[in-house]
């Protein structure tokens, strides 16, 4: 032994902690689990297994599971293991076998549904006793009886106040399919189930069939409204059972459809096909048509830029011919058509620089050899032919002789 305490509580966002820290009761059943019974928590379960484990999880039973209250004062287990249940609101037994829950008031013979806290017993005998507000109650738990009446179930639909059919869950026939237009936008469905011992213990529990995804359970509300209901195929069916939980699992169905809008239909969707189906043609008519006329602008811009590169061409030939016209007239003389002193300037220059290499590489040869060589010269004579045309008579032949001689 260790001496020392746990505490287990609840806690706010962990589904696994203790649904309340006020624990009104805590029972240990046959099975090792232990019950603990809370104020505004309902019932939590630790199984055995769990607490061998060191695993805080508790499984809850509360009025999300079909209890008339979340205040449970007192537990005792008889000896078929059923589980008794006193609470503000009557009295309860779980099965905890399955979950199934029964729920017993003073419709059913209890003189008040307010019991005490700590005010329970079970005697040897397996009688079990619980104060309430009105006395104490006792009974033999399996003295009980159980109504294994399953209700008889019907089914009524209506649309805006409008009675459209009615279904039992005792009739053989499979009801006429429903047609509803798309602009019925409220369909209502109430049920009862034709059990009159408790009537308001009765419970329910209905699923439309295409468009819900799972069973809604009900216990007072006994009638289902679907507004603006999508196009399609539905079912809506409904179960029932009587104060003693044994429910009618056959149940009452009634099918219907939902006519789609006018815009919806298929024929409308053939019509938008259609329409798409031109857009889609006309789009890709006018993309080729457009394609085709770049094409051919392309081919017209590539011809302009071929004619223009051969008019530039030609005008570049024309200029380079000009241009050597220009320079051929600059070095020739316009009266008669030989070179003038621009050509001399220009052609003296390199011829100049070809002898003084020669003369160079001359001079270099003949220290080398000490042979006599002829120094390479280069003449040229000026003759001014504009003088000849107008010379006085009886002179020479030369208005003026100019001779020059270089010699290297």
């Amino acid at each position: 032994m260790t001496d020392s305490f746990l505490h287990y509580r609840n806690e706010p966002g962990n589904m696994n902690s203790l649904s309340s820290d006020a624990a009104w009761n805590i029972t240990e059943g046959k099975d090792g689990s232990l019950w603990v019974a809370t104020m505004g928590g309902g019932l939590n379960r630790w199984y055995l297994a769990d607490r061998k484990a060191g695993r805080e999880v508790f499984h809850k039973y509360q009025k999300a599971q079909g209890l008339q209250s979340n205040t449970i004062y007192a537990v005792l287990e008889d000896r078929e293991g059923f589980l008794w249940l006193s609470s503000n609101r009557g009295l309860s037994r779980l099965d905890p076998s399955d979950g199934s829950l029964s729920n017993y008031d003073r419709f059913n013979g209890l003189k008040g549904d307010e019991f005490n806290a700590g005010a329970y017993l079970k005697t040897r005998a397996g009688q079990l006793y619980f104060g309430s507000a009105e006395g104490v109650l006792t009974f033999s738990p399996e003295l009980l009886t159980k109504n294994q009446h399953p209700p008889d179930i019907v089914l009524s639909v209506r649309s805006r106040e409008k009675l459209l059919a009615s279904v039992s869950s005792n009739d053989t026939l499979v009801p006429e399919k429903l047609v509803f237009a798309y602009d019925d936008d409220y369909i209502d469905f109430s049920f009862t189930a034709l059990d009159f011992a408790s009537p308001h213990m009765n419970q329910y529990r209905y699923i439309l069939k295409g468009f819900d995804k799972d069973w809604n359970t009900v216990r007072k509300q006994r009638s289902v409204t679907y507004t603006n209901l999508p196009a399609g195929q539905y079912v809506f069916k409904v179960k029932a059972s009587n104060n003693d939980g044994v429910w009618n699992e056959t149940g009452a169905a009634l099918p219907f459809s939902v006519k789609p809008a006018p815009w919806l239909s298929p024929g409308a969707f053939a019509i938008y096909a259609l329409l798409l189906g031109g857009l889609i043609y006309s789009y890709k008519k006018a993309q080729d048509r457009k394609q085709k006329l770049a094409q051919q602008y392309s081919a017209k811009l590539e011809a302009q830029v071929e004619d223009r590169t051969q008019e530039l061409y030609e005008r570049n030939q024309q200029l380079s011919h000009l241009n050597e016209m220009l320079k051929e007239m600059s070095v020739t003389d316009s009266l008669t058509g030989l070179k003038n002193r621009r050509y001399l300037y220009e052609f003296i220059e390199p011829r100049v620089a070809a002898v003084n290499r020669r003369v160079e590489d001359t001079q270099k040869d003949r220290v080398v050899s000490g042979k006599i060589d002829i120094t390479p010269s280069i003449f040229f004579v000026m003759i001014d032919l504009a003088r000849i045309a107008h010379r006085p008579p009886g002179s020479g032949v030369f208005g003026r002789r100019d001779v020059a001689k270089i010699d290297r």
